[in-house]
């Protein structure tokens, strides 16, 4: 914490005052309110060459004359020259007695003694220039120091320049004519921008957050001084002192600083001042002295207060046009005043006066938060209940529609909890009718913290709650408040479970937290299926969602069929029409024929926005199951009617999901111009949407990689978190070939049965188009044919009867990969074409230029013709790492298929050598080898030579380190 107070925000005054008192003879006035900072100013007038005399005026009840002349005099050594006339000054300065001529005698008249003490001092001054006298705090001089400046500055010495600060609010008119004419620099508060520089600069570190900076500037009004007790005392707290800036802490210096302001005012006065502070807001002149109990305060007075207030905003302007700023404020201030009588408006003037309390439009209200809150810690516990009190009867006869929430406040604050419920919960209400659901759920939690409420209204605000949160309120925050209640307010099982469901869908949607959210879910079904059945049975279909808590598919069906048995019991068109929504989407998902036919339900065009939103819902859940299906005409029809209806019934969120379920959609058939820069920016914006942001990453990373961006695309891929099943499975298989290319088996191997994992787990086989022709090609580079010849046995029985020809034309792809892997190249190639066929009639093109691609290797030259249409595909699609595949392939002549009988591996290890190279990785010889693997050691040689080539290894020791990463073995025994 600094030391000294920075000087912040003042550098065009610190310029005006050093020039003015460069140029004496001047006089120059610093005006500003109380605490802005004048006396850290004045601390910048020393220069050299110059004698600063400085001095404070004092608010002593019984002031001792000239005692700010006397302290100057004294506060630099200066010159006495031999002039009798000082002599005058002996009485007045005894300290410098041996340096003074003889005390004088009197004239025998005061006035004339007077008058020669003020020629003496004069002189006194007049012998020490160039010098500058500086008198603060002005507006507390005694009479004798006001009248010897009315003489001073009638003869100012030369080379002298007056410096006199003040408050403009509390100075009278007399002394700011004694002052005469002058320069006048007036200092304002500080800018929001200027008090966050100023606390930085006490504190020395950190950077405050916006709401922290606000929180300053609304409770100090930028007045320097308070800035500094509040910095200064949140810092001797330790902690984060910004975060301390906001509270309703008074510092302990600053509390004393206004109980002193304040006893210096009347008592009418103070007891105006802390009605105000108790009030906290603006208020009108005679409600104010309504609320302090001011007598003689008249209902026609309060009814005149509006005309007076316009009266003196008139005046204001016409003496602003001649006067001071100062003048035309305290004319404004004067006539609103006179609306609240007679009896108020010299209080209410003096109030203004004492810079305590601030007028503007007629209304009052104290100078800033910080001050406010001072105030009221000045008043005892009972006077502030009587104010509160007074307040609360105040606004509830006002006119409709009634402040609530304050009224609420100042009951609660007098004791009224009865009053203050009934409020509180009328400011819900409004709250929610006027669109600010925040305050509406913070208004109901208090309410239900309180220990007085009964069982039945405890329900009441939390079902209220709950559904004002799940409406309004940011995901994270209406998550927070759900488990709040559920956990924290005993509630009947139909209630709970209405909440849990709330909670449940937020936990899956947007939190990221399937699992928890699967919870959440099956305990509302519960607690719902006795006294609610027809919102049980939408619970349950929501269960049946198959993306809800990686179950398996069959998990889902059995809660579908419950709902179904339960949903005889909706009478109610939206019931229905959700039901329906969820019951369509989950047997889409999983590829169900019938899924077709219940679908154009979800094209109709309702009027009710209710029954939109779910329309909304059905066909973005369309959209995302028909695009992993492959079904992207559907698709395309689901999103444009989607679109209609999210611009019919303004829903701007749901506009928003359907933008990335186009992303999805575009990537998976093929319309990759500008989608990666797309996806990044929907990834991007989407951040604090879990479910959401991971979609777009997948198909950021996933573009990356097509494009030859490995490194991003690794990073992308491996942050899914807790990401929807198919999209997790995806990424990982494509992290798992991308370390198939970079040699690392293992770990390849690794990451593709993580993937696998998700489709048996939920036994979802209609996700795998992205997924099985990857994971064979890795079980095979592993050696692992059985594995993949299993897999694709089982990817067969799991889209048995289901209609999804993404992953029925990936199925007949992996199927040719493992013959073409195994030698089988007529077989193989049957298969590329059958591929082919599946992938040009979805279409997927990029899938189809891997299937040219791989047909083209296995053919040999004959498929240099495919390599070169994959290359083109590619080239369309921005997939660069493929173009330079098929240039590669091309650049071999068609791979190293051969016309007769075998297959060629590229760049990868056939069985033989991946058999050899692992032998040899665990230190066999040739001889070792041959007679393990029953080949001749020239054989062997061959082997390992094209191992170590295609590997980019230089010596058979490498070896052990490559097949360490894979965690490749020997699968036969060596001798």
């Amino acid at each position: 914490m600094a030391d000294a107070v920075p000087l912040v925000g003042r550098a065009p005054q610190v310029a005006a005052l050093r020039r003015a008192v460069a140029a004496p003879p001047v006089v120059v006035r610093l005006e500003g309110e109380a605490g802005v900072g004048k006396t850290r100013l004045l601390g910048e007038l020393s220069t050299p060459g110059r004698v600063v005399l400085a001095a404070v005026c004092q608010p002593f009840r019984e002031p001792f004359p000239l005692a700010p002349l006397v302290d100057a005099v004294l506060s630099a050594p200066i010159p006495l020259g031999g002039n009798a006339l000082l002599g005058a000054l002996a009485p007045l300065l005894p300290e410098l007695a041996d340096r003074l001529p003889p005390a004088l005698p009197s004239l025998g008249d005061p006035r004339m003694d007077r008058h020669r003490l003020y020629r003496a001092l004069r002189e006194v001054l007049a012998g020490v220039t160039p010098a500058v006298l500086v008198l603060d705090d002005l507006h507390w001089a005694d009479e004798q120091t006001v009248e010897f400046l009315r003489f001073l500055t009638g003869h100012l010495p030369e080379r002298l320049a007056l410096v006199v600060a003040y408050r403009p609010n509390e100075i009278d008119a007399g002394v700011r004519a004694a002052l005469g004419p002058g320069t006048t620099v007036r200092l304002e508060p500080l800018t929001g921008a200027q008090t966050a520089a100023m606390a930085h600069a006490l504190l020395g570190r950190g950077r405050p957050s916006t709401s922290a900076r606000e929180a300053l500037h609304r409770r100090t009004g930028g007045v320097p001084f308070a800035i500094e007790e509040l910095v200064r005392d949140a810092a001797e707290r330790g902690g984060s002192p910004w975060a301390e800036l906001a509270g309703e802490r008074v510092p302990e210096n600053f509390r004393e600083a206004i109980e002193q302001r304040l006893a210096r005012v009347a008592p009418e006065v103070r007891e105006l001042i802390g009605a105000a502070a108790v009030f906290g807001a603006p208020v009108g002149g005679a409600e104010l002295c309504r609320i302090a109990g001011m007598a003689g305060v008249t209902g026609t007075a309060r009814a005149a207060s509006t005309a007076a207030a316009a009266g003196a905003a008139e005046q204001a302007r016409a003496i602003g046009a001649a006067g001071t700023a100062e003048q035309a404020r305290a004319a404004e201030a004067a006539g609103a005043a006179e609306g609240a009588g007679a009896a108020g408006a010299e209080v209410l003037a003096a109030a203004v006066r004492s810079e305590l309390l601030r007028e503007s439009g007629g209304r009052y209200r104290c100078r800033h938060e910080l001050a406010e809150q001072a105030i009221r810690l000045t008043l005892g516990a009972g006077q502030r209940q009587v104010l509160h009190r007074r307040i609360a009867s105040m606004l509830t006869e006002g006119p409709e529609p009634l402040p609530h929430n304050r009224i609420a406040h100042h009951l609660r604050s007098c004791g009224d909890l009865a009053g203050w419920r009934e409020h509180a919960e009328l400011a819900a209400d409004r709250a929610v009718e006027v669109g600010d659901p925040g305050t509406a759920v913070s208004g109901l939690r208090a309410l239900l913290a309180d220990p007085g409420q009964s069982a039945g209204d405890g329900e009441r605000l939390a079902l209220k709650l709950g559904r004002v949160a799940v409406d309004g309120l940011d995901g994270t925050v209406t998550i927070a408040v759900l488990r709040e209640v559920v956990t924290g307010v005993a509630l009947s099982p139909a209630v709970c479970g209405e909440l849990r469901y709330a909670l449940g869908l937020l936990l899956l949607n947007q939190a990221g937290e399937p699992a928890a959210g699967y919870r959440e879910l099956a305990r509302a079904a519960r607690e719902l299926r006795v006294d609610r059945p027809e919102l049980a049975a939408r619970v349950m279909s929501s269960l049946s969602n198959i993306h809800a808590g990686h179950q398996h598919l069959d998990v889902h069906l059995g809660w579908l069929a419950e709902a179904e048995r339960l949903a005889e019991a909706h009478t109610d068109p939206v019931h229905h029409l959700a039901f329906a929504v969820n019951r369509v989407t989950t047997l889409l998902t999983c590829g169900r024929p019938e899924a077709w036919r219940l679908a154009p339900e979800l094209l109709a065009d309702p009027v009710d926005p209710v029954l939109g939103r779910h329309h909304m819902r059905g066909c973005l859940n369309i959209v995302d199951a028909a695009a992993w299906l492959g079904h992207y005409g559907q698709a395309d029809r689901y999103l444009s009617h989607g679109r209609e209806l999210a611009g019919k019934f303004s829903a701007p969120y749901t506009e928003e999901q359907l933008a990335v379920a186009e992303v999805l959609l575009a990537w998976l058939r093929g319309d990759w111009t500008g989608l990666l820069p797309r996806a990044a920016d929907l990834a991007a914006k989407y951040a604090d949407l879990p479910r959401i942001a991971v979609e777009c990453r997948l198909i950021e990373g996933a573009l990356a990689a097509a494009a030859g961006e490995q490194e991003r695309a690794l990073r992308l891929l491996r942050e899914m978190g807790s990401a929807a099943p198919p999209v997790v499975a995806t990424a990982g298989a494509l992290v798992a070939e991308e370390l198939l290319r970079r040699g690392s088996v293992a770990a390849a191997v690794a990451g593709i049965e993580a993937a696998l994992a998700v489709l048996r787990r939920t036994g979802m086989w209609v996700w795998a188009s992205e997924i099985t022709p990857v994971a064979v090609d890795v079980l095979c580079a592993a050696g692992r044919i059985g594995e993949a010849r299993e897999l694709l046995a089982e990817h067969g029985r799991g889209i048995d009867g289901l209609d999804c020809p993404a992953s029925a034309a990936a199925l007949a792809l992996g199927t040719a990969v493992l013959r073409h892997r195994q030698s089988e190249v007529d077989g193989a190639l049957a298969g590329y074409r059958v591929a082919a066929e599946l992938f040009g009639a979805l279409p997927r093109p990029y899938w189809l230029a891997r299937t040219w691609l791989l047909a083209g290797e296995c053919a040999g030259p004959d498929g240099l013709a495919r390599v070169r249409a994959a290359g083109v595909a590619f080239a369309g699609l921005g997939a660069t790492r493929w173009v330079r595949q098929c240039e590669k392939v091309s650049r071999a002549g068609g791979g190293t298929g051969r016309k007769r009988g075998r297959p060629g591996y590229g760049d990868r290890l056939s069985p033989r050598e991946l058999e050899t190279a692992e032998l040899a990785a665990l230190g066999r010889t040739n001889r070792q080898i041959a007679a393990a693997l029953e080949l001749s050691v020239r054989t062997v040689e061959q082997h390992v030579a094209h191992a170590l080539r295609k590997l980019d290894l230089a010596s058979r020791r490498e070896l052990s380190r490559v097949f360490g990463e894979r965690g490749g073995a020997p699968r036969r025994p060596t001798p």
